[in-house]
């Protein structure tokens, strides 16, 4: 589901699944607030998401609240669909939306 790796300070998580919905979110969830619990500046790459409903953005709101405090989020990679579920739902407010994976961390860094 999810793959994670170091880069220099930041976390990036790399979402595998093509849907974040109902029947996978609790999975997404469980796996990534375990990954980003202890970090405070953390990257997911959405690239593979082709569909995100209401029940995929509260999981990655609700991973972003298990982080620890004191940097940023971001996310990258949005496909048309799923950027418009952003703009609609008003999440740019708690996510910085970067274009690619170096504006991304460039962003977490610098918050």
């Amino acid at each position: 589901m999810i793959q994670v790796e170091q880069d220099d300070t930041v976390l990036v998580v790399t979402v595998h699944e093509t849907r974040l919905d109902a029947e996978s979110a609790m999975a997404f969830l469980q796996d990534a607030t375990d990954a980003v619990k202890t970090r405070p500046r953390v990257v997911f790459d959405l690239s593979a998401v082709g569909f995100m409903d209401s029940t995929g953005i509260g999981a990655l709101v609700g991973v972003t609240q298990s982080m620890e405090t004191g940097g940023g989020v971001a996310v990258f990679g949005l496909t048309p669909a799923v950027e418009m579920v952003f703009t609609l739902l008003r999440m740019d407010m708690l996510f910085a939306i970067a274009p690619d994976r170096t504006s991304a961390l460039a962003q977490v860094r610098d918050a």
